[in-house]
């Protein structure tokens, strides 16, 4: 017995020792493995702020920690997964932020650029962020260079329409022997592949990880939303948060 409560304390201690190194890694900007971690917005009344979760291990961390009356939003990740970039609303003006990945570097993209800045997109090789910059009734797009801060002003894209079409591999919300469930569309509706059966539904559209093997959304549920992660087969099914905070604009970190 005394030797069973000895494993179970040394057990203890481990644990407490790895979860303690995870949440140091968080609080003070170093790396964790990349890999089952994703960004969202939360909201309160007067402000929103970006959070990095560490699905693995369930843990949360502020990346902006702006003062009351800030809107951080729209975040986007490089695709090399080094880099976030979002728009920050605060005193009528929106501006595009960039940071590292864990929330060191934070800082205005092209703060003396006029009007008010949207929509951050990346470079496909994470050295320029393109963002729209509209001034009066004059809309542009632009491109700065991360590390020289040169930027460019892009030319417009064609006002010609494009056919809506919806992306391979979509999760749906689908209704069946008296229960909901999610299934994913894969070009045909009458060919729906079934991955599980909850009753708890998205209230956004569910974002496959980078590698394509999880699932994760936002629920729909009265008073609270939280995240959930699913295998992408279904397995796995899980909440990783419980902190009845307003959860909106999932993004996996790539």
């Amino acid at each position: 017995m005394r030797g069973a409560k000895q494993w179970a304390r040394w057990c203890g201690a481990v644990l407490a020792g790895h979860c303690l190194l995870v949440l140091l890694a968080l609080a003070f900007g170093h790396a964790l493995p990349v890999g089952g971690q994703l960004v969202y917005e939360v909201r309160s009344t007067q402000s929103a702020d970006l959070y990095l979760l560490d699905t693995r291990h369930r843990l949360t961390h502020n990346l902006t920690r702006q003062p009351e009356h800030h809107i951080d939003t729209q975040p986007a990740w490089s695709p090399d997964g080094r880099y976030m970039a979002f728009e920050s609303r605060q005193e009528g003006k929106s501006l595009i932020y960039v940071m590292g990945a864990e929330g060191r570097g934070l800082r205005p993209l092209a703060p003396h650029v006029p009007g008010n800045q949207y929509n951050p997109r990346w470079s496909d090789d994470s050295t320029q962020v393109i963002f729209q910059a509209r001034s009066r009734l004059n809309p542009l797009i632009l491109s700065v260079e991360l590390e020289s801060g040169r930027v460019l002003q892009l030319p417009a894209p064609s006002s010609q329409s494009l056919p809506v079409m919806l992306p391979p591999r979509l999760p749906v919300m689908v209704y069946r022997e008296g229960r909901w469930g999610i299934s994913v569309y894969d070009g045909s509706w009458r060919s729906l592949r079934h991955l599980t059966d909850s009753d708890v539904r998205f209230r956004e559209t569910p974002q496959w990880s980078a590698d394509g093997q999880q699932i994760a959304f936002i629920s729909a549920e009265p008073g609270q939303t939280d995240i959930y992660v699913m295998d992408f087969d279904g397995g796995g099914f899980r909440r990783v948060t419980q902190d009845g905070s307003l959860k909106t604009r999932l993004v996996w970190r790539p």
